[in-house]
């Protein structure tokens, strides 16, 4: 049986193909024959670890084992509640917790697959005394990170959080500077007087993202700032807030990009470069573009520039006869006048 044991760990050392059950099995039985260092190893050679493997280690009185596979890279195979049992009753409560916090700190498969679940399991007094800040990050344990001055774990909070509770503490003692520092403007949304720093550092997509939400400023008054400088009004016209743009009566963007379209949807025809906009239509491979045109100037009573372009249905349509007989008419001179200067000639 011995020699059976030793050939199967030989064969299947470097990759075991059995099944967990049966690797259970072999390990249970190499340890029933005092081999039990054989196990650190084959652990380490991807036997998987499971809770019967360990308590059979413990009735062994080979708590030494236990330690050398546990600081090392293992897999868990069964239900972290039972291993989270088996390591308080070996070592108790405190050294438990202890192993589970210091390679919870490693990189590795183990990390992922079994210390980062037992270290949710972990007592909020328990991840303090480990000095786990980050998981106490994570839990939005804020005072207890300031009580012992982390407060950049605050600031860099893993799940982006930006609790007004956690805004306050930044803000008693003094981590404004240490905010900018770390590019963590977002906290100024929430502290007292941080609006206008953000301003003054250009967080614009802060400031507009936040608009309704910041501590002292309402929507418009990030409006009003916005509007105030031509960097806050480029911001807007990117982000298509035309309405806002034109409440204010910021126009030099959209007669700068020649956005007529905007100007005359919003009624603004006397902003309108309609020689531009009409020369830009005819050009225009979109079809509809200047029938848009016409109906906009329409809209804005430019009769003359419908005569101008024989619109004369649209004038008709809308009573402005007048205008057709006007145009006609001076047609009909320029044609005789036309005639006449021919007949002199000749």
């Amino acid at each position: 049986m011995f020699y059976l044991i030793n050939f199967i760990i030989m064969e299947e050392i470097q990759k075991p193909l059995l099944t967990i059950s049966d690797q259970e099995k072999i390990m249970l039985t190499i340890i029933a024959q005092g081999l039990s260092e054989r196990i650190i190893l084959m652990v380490k050679n991807d036997f998987k670890l499971t809770i019967n493997i360990l308590e059979a280690l413990k009735w062994s009185y080979k708590k030494d084992v236990i330690t050398t596979i546990l600081n090392d890279e293992f897999e868990y195979f069964g239900e972290n509640k039972y291993l989270l049992s088996f390591l308080n009753n070996l070592y108790g409560e405190k050294g438990s917790a202890e192993i589970i916090s210091r390679n919870a700190k490693k990189e590795g498969k183990t990390a992922k697959n079994c210390w980062k679940h037992l270290l949710k399991k972990l007592s909020v007094q328990q991840l303090e005394e480990n000095e786990l800040w980050l998981e106490l990050s994570k839990r939005g344990e804020w005072n207890i990170l300031a009580k012992h001055n982390r407060f950049d774990e605050i600031i860099l909070n893993p799940h982006g959080y930006h609790p007004a509770e956690a805004a306050a503490l930044l803000y008693k003692y003094g981590m404004i500077d240490r905010i900018i520092e770390l590019k963590k403007f977002y906290w100024l949304t929430k502290i007292l007087g941080g609006e206008e720093i953000l301003w003054q550092y250009k967080q614009f997509s802060i400031l507009y993202t936040a608009r309704g939400s910041l501590n002292k400023w309402t929507e418009e008054d990030v409006w009003r700032r916005f509007c105030s400088s031509k960097e806050g009004q480029a911001y807007l016209y990117e982000r298509e807030e035309y309405q806002v743009l034109l409440r204010y009566q910021c126009f030099d963007l959209f007669i700068q990009k020649q956005n007529w379209n905007i100007l005359a949807k919003y009624n603004y025809y006397l902003l309108i470069n309609w020689q531009e906009w009409l020369e830009k239509a005819k050009s225009s491979i979109v079809e509809t573009e200047l029938r848009h045109l016409f109906e906009c100037a329409v809209e804005g009573k430019r009769w003359d520039l419908l005569a101008d372009n024989k619109q004369y249905w649209l004038l008709i349509k809308n009573k402005q006869i007048i205008f057709c007989l006007k145009r006609l008419f001076s047609n009909k001179k320029l044609s005789l006048t036309q005639n006449t200067d021919e007949a002199v000639v000749l």
